[in-house]
């Protein structure tokens, strides 16, 4: 790691900091060395679930296969637990486009 991140000190200062940012979204929790995994949140609500999705495209900058969707470690500590074609068709920003043998593909609206 340091021969990829830098000094080691500065790799342990990077990796404390982010360790820490995701333990304040409630993805891990620290216990004074040791670093556990949480139980991810459950978005159940409609608007509430087109963000983080919305995040994600913009975050990977191309289409996603929808299927694949919740998969995405992106949207840790976030899980979608509701039908996604339907959140999807809901949203303002997102659409669903049928490119592909793999199935339909996420996108983001045009701006208009």
């Amino acid at each position: 790691m340091s021969e990829i991140c830098g000094g080691r000190e500065g790799t342990r200062r990077t990796m404390s900091v982010a360790i820490q940012s995701q333990a304040s979204w409630s993805a891990v929790q620290r216990v004074g060395k040791r670093v556990t995994r949480l139980v991810p949140i459950a978005v159940t609500s409609d608007e509430p679930t087109d963000r983080p999705i919305e995040t994600a495209l913009r975050y990977v900058g191309q289409l996603i296969l929808a299927p694949a969707l919740p998969l995405l470690p992106v949207l840790l500590p976030f899980t979608l637990p509701q039908p996604l074609a339907y959140v999807i068709s809901n949203g303002p920003h997102l659409q669903l486009r049928p490119e592909g043998p793999g199935g339909p593909f996420v996108a983001l609206r045009a701006l208009r």
